[in-house]
Parts: structure tokens; C-alpha cells; sequence
């Protein structure tokens, strides 16, 4: 089990399918899993895209 942070929220997660996971890594969370690691550009380019989804929803 690992502690992840997005937005300010501390989540447990369980890092079963990331074995070599390491503090300060990227991760793709769903249902409680870390699933997959990202490098930082991946990461940063995934937050982006997110904000561009987001802002999407508020211009409807």
C-alpha cells in the first residue's frame, strides 16, 4: 500500500500491479490500484489534457 496525492486529497492505494514504484512517481490510479507509472512530461501532459476536459465542462 502506498499514499497518493492529487489536488490535496491523500488516497491509500494499493501498489499490487506497480511493484517497482518509488516515492515521487507518477501513477495512473483506478478503483483503489495504481496501474500504471508515468515519467513526468507523460504525467504533466495527462494534467493538461485533464484541465482542458474540465474547462470544457464549464464553457457548456
Amino acid at each position: 500500500m502506498a499514499e497518493a496525492e492529487l489536488g490535496g486529497i491523500t488516497k491509500q492505494v494499493s501498489v499490487l500491479f506497480t511493484p517497482d514504484v518509488k516515492i515521487g512517481d507518477y501513477v495512473v490510479m483506478h478503483a483503489g490500484y495504481a496501474i500504471n507509472i508515468l515519467d513526468q512530461q507523460e504525467a504533466e501532459a495527462t494534467f493538461r489534457l485533464l484541465e482542458e476536459v474540465m474547462g470544457s465542462d464549464e464553457d457548456a
